[in-house]
């Protein structure tokens, strides 16, 4: 009898930790929710080697929309208190092959402003060249290694309205790593 109270009471205490964070739209008492937008493109080719240039690899950037949609389209007009303010996006790496070897994620602070109804367009930093320099990707280098890695790059930005409710937004980016100078 006591092994079921106590199985009883932890369970208990598991769905009160577990029911805890927030919906994935933020704290869920904003009056807008954010949408990602890449445009057109599926991704991006990231050359991991470039002799041309100082330090041999340079930064790629991604350009992409974020969007503030009302939760309730038919409610007057917010006011200012809905803009959302994206204070920073991080950037978590994972491999189509499954392998765990992938750069390290990328935290970048931001300050960039999103009117309620409307949006705003960003060209991002999502992969460095001192990622490049690092392993796995520099074992690309000089057609070495794999030849190339296919990552997920799933960024997740987060940010505030005016009233303080917290917001996140999260957007999924291809992106294919590889000594591309090495083919021609």
């Amino acid at each position: 009898m006591k092994h079921i109270v106590r199985l009883m009471v932890l369970a208990g205490l598991m769905m009160v930790v577990t029911s805890c964070g927030d919906p994935a739209s933020g704290s869920g008492k904003s009056a807008v929710f954010l949408v990602a937008n890449g445009g057109q493109k599926w991704g991006i080719i990231a050359d991991v080697y470039n002799a041309a240039v100082p330090g041999k690899a340079t930064n790629n950037y991604f350009d992409i929309t974020i969007k503030s949609e009302r939760k309730d389209p038919t409610k007057i007009p917010l006011g200012v208190y809905s803009d959302v303010i994206l204070e920073e996006y991080r950037i978590d790496y994972f491999r189509s092959d499954g392998n765990p070897k992938v750069p390290e994620p990328l935290v970048v602070p931001m300050n960039s402003r999103v009117p309620v109804d409307g949006e705003t367009k960003l060209n991002l930093l999502v992969l460095t060249r001192d990622a490049k320099l690092k392993s796995p990707l520099k074992e690309l280098a000089f057609g070495g290694g794999e030849g190339s890695i296919i990552m997920a790059a799933v960024i997740t930005f987060y940010g505030k309205d005016l009233a303080g409710n917290s917001l996140t937004v999260t957007y999924q980016l291809h992106i294919e790593a590889g000594d591309y100078a090495a083919d021609v």
